[in-house]
């Protein structure tokens, strides 16, 4: 509705609905591209910001399950959710707060993780994909129901280990929406 409003703002950029939306449907071509699908888990191990919406709602807008992971997961933390999650697909920054993910992430055992295939480090992402491939992301966005699996959401584990909680697209969105009245939230 307000496509010219800032969507984010965080301690480097701000962004717009628009460009958020321009920028990641442009990411969606990039995946569709290095072969992300619908159904696929796509792990975002990321500090919040801009680049990391960008890529949340890449992930999303194809159908394609949202996997946040923490940065303050330790290597042995991190393999337990990759694998419970069924990740195929990881998105991680190389470092951050003085953590090096590229040294830590490329010493893991891969055999311990089946299901993951690729690992892209958010600093060289591309954006876009040939004109056949955004359209494929474009047909992809235009297919997600409701009932589809959105995001995978690790609870604290303070009874024990954490536990990867599934929600849909409609059961997300509905939550949310029940939830702006009460923490104040409005247009503006």
């Amino acid at each position: 509705a307000c496509p010219q409003r800032e969507a984010i703002v965080d301690d480097s950029a701000r962004i717009t609905y628009a460009e958020l939306g321009r920028r990641s449907k442009e990411r969606a071509g990039w995946l569709v591209a290095k072969g992300v699908n619908k159904g696929h888990r796509v792990a975002l191990l990321m500090p919040n910001g801009i680049e990391w919406a960008i890529n949340a709602y890449a992930v999303m807008r194809i159908g394609a399950v949202l996997v946040p992971l923490s940065t303050l997961l330790r290597t042995p933390e991190l393999c337990a959710q990759l694998a419970v999650a069924g990740v195929r697909h990881l998105i991680a920054a190389t470092s951050f707060r003085g953590r090096d993910y590229h040294e830590e992430i490329t010493a893991i055992d891969r055999s311990t993780l089946p299901s993951l295939r690729n690992i892209w480090w958010s600093e060289y992402l591309g954006s876009g994909g040939s004109t056949q491939e955004q359209a494929v992301a474009n047909a992809l966005a235009e297919r997600v129901q409701a009932a589809d699996d959105m995001v995978v959401v690790f609870t604290s584990g303070s009874c024990g280990a954490p536990r990867g909680v599934i929600h849909t697209h409609g059961n997300a969105l509905r939550a949310n929406t029940a939830g702006l009245a009460d923490r104040c939230v409005r247009g503006g």
